[in-house]
């Protein structure tokens, strides 16, 4: 089980568990999903998706962030939000748990820092 909230500007962080994702990737095609969700069904507070055994809850902050916990199958969705609300933010606590890149650079990267 894990929780990664995604922050409205696009940015990721582990609240909860472990991690062995590229953040960067998850809070990308989340955002893309709810949007694509929202679009054709209007605003939403939570989405869980099901998928062999595995179950992954969407959950709705008040400051528009998204929490993504991926956790057993079974476990109601209004429950995970419960206990989603009590996770805290490192961000906006003003302490960080990230202490380098979300991703690790490809050579292509490198190439392009300090590129106009």
């Amino acid at each position: 089980m894990n929780a990664v909230l995604i922050h409205a500007d696009g940015t990721a962080e582990v609240v909860f568990g472990e991690f062995s994702g590229d953040l960067t990737s998850v809070a990308v095609l989340t955002q893309a999903a709810i949007s694509a969700l929202e679009e054709s069904a209007g605003t939403s507070q939570i989405i869980q998706c099901h998928q062999s055994g595995a179950c992954i809850t969407f959950v709705r902050r008040e400051d528009d962030s998204w929490l993504r916990v991926t956790h057993e199958a079974g476990v109601p969705a209004e429950q995970v939000r419960e206990w989603g609300l009590k996770l805290k933010s490192n961000k906006t606590s003003g302490k960080s748990s990230i202490s380098g890149p979300l991703r690790v650079p490809s050579l292509a990267d490198a190439l392009n820092i300090g590129m106009p």
